[in-house]
């Protein structure tokens, strides 16, 4: 299966795309190190389209990113059989504290973003059951929790991800 993964040199992207490739499995990635900026959301799509992958792995965070490249390639994907995994957080779930969190100017765009995301990966994942079988474009939101690395480009510890096996399926689900 040929995947295509955003951030796939560092953190939680690089041990995907390692997991991945061991199982065999064909992978893409996008990041600056291949030239492919993820908030220029155009070029993401057209680097996709050229790719041509079975399965996208939405993982970078950058503001405003993920959103748009899921809408855009599910507008382009919706009727094929494909599948689109988005990399949120269980940050995004912060909103409904956010009194209690207060306001951080590098924290709270952040929980924004992700809760965007889980709420659009819901949206289109509901077009797929409810779309009476013209909708073939899967959407599946994975919301890890605390992980060991910076998103503000400070060195700190790789990520730790510790899946024992990380398997695709080959029949479509949600």
């Amino acid at each position: 299966m040929k995947i295509a993964i955003t951030g796939h040199t560092k953190g939680i992207g690089k041990c995907i795309k390692d997991l991945l490739e061991k199982d065999g499995h064909e992978v893409v990635g996008a990041s600056t190190s291949t030239g492919i900026n993820v908030m220029r959301t155009k070029s993401v799509i057209n680097w996709l389209t050229k790719e041509n992958p079975d399965v996208f792995i939405n993982n970078v965070y950058a503001p405003d990113s993920q959103c748009h490249i899921l809408y855009q390639l599910y507008e382009k994907w919706q009727y094929e059989d494909k599948l689109i995994i988005n990399l949120s957080s269980t940050s995004g779930e912060s909103h409904t504290h956010f009194q209690q969190l207060g306001f951080n100017k590098d924290w709270t765009p952040y929980v924004s973003d992700k809760a965007r995301l889980n709420f659009a990966s819901l949206y289109l994942s509901e077009r797929f059951n409810g779309g009476g079988g013209e909708h073939r474009c899967r959407i599946t939101n994975l919301r890890p929790g605390f992980v060991n690395f910076s998103i503000l480009g400070r060195n700190q510890p790789p990520a730790a991800v510790s899946y024992t096996h990380l398997t695709l399926p080959t029949t479509p689900y949600v």
